[in-house]
């Protein structure tokens, strides 16, 4: 679970031995020592830790609260951070490839699946002022929220009102 690091370096200086401790863990102690353990790696991807967190919630119903304590990260961050999971298939190239960044994946993420696809080649070509490259973060969001969301500061009915969809009660 853990030491791959201390590995790495004890075969770089030729060492023979290298301190270690067994313990014994149940699944989820494991695959939380994963987790946590992941985040320190430096070449984490966005989408190995999204995907990491969901394994948590769905094989052992921990909370995106439990994990936030856990890990250190506010509850917002690891919403934002699973919702990545949701992304289309090609957004999650995209940001694979490193042709967008998290922030504008998790943008893109926000829009309806069904948008998505044709979202993500907005922002991955189509950088405004007519340059062929990927849009910025700001250029991004702009262009989302203009073109992809609906802006509901103007609705004509209480958006707060939660008698709208009374299954979201």
């Amino acid at each position: 679970i853990a030491g791959h690091r201390r590995y790495r370096a004890s075969e770089m200086a030729d060492t023979e031995r290298i301190a270690c401790i067994v313990t014994e863990m149940t699944d989820l102690e494991a695959e939380e020592a994963q987790v946590v353990e992941n985040e320190k790696r430096d070449n984490l991807k966005p989408l190995e830790k999204a995907k990491g967190y969901a394994g948590l919630i769905e094989r052992h119903g921990v909370t995106a609260d439990e994990l936030a304590l856990k890990l250190g990260k506010s509850r917002s961050t690891i919403y934002a951070t699973l919702k990545l999971n949701d992304l289309h298939p090609s957004a999650k190239q995209a940001l694979r490839d490193g042709v967008i960044k998290q922030s504008t994946a998790m943008v893109l993420a926000q829009v309806h699946p069904t948008r998505q696809a044709q979202a993500t080649k907005d922002v991955s070509s189509g950088r405004m002022g007519g340059v062929n490259e990927p849009m910025s973060y700001r250029e991004a969001l702009a262009h989302l929220q203009q073109n992809y969301m609906l802006d509901l500061r103007n609705a004509l009915f209480d958006t707060t009102d939660a008698e709208l969809y009374p299954e979201a009660l």
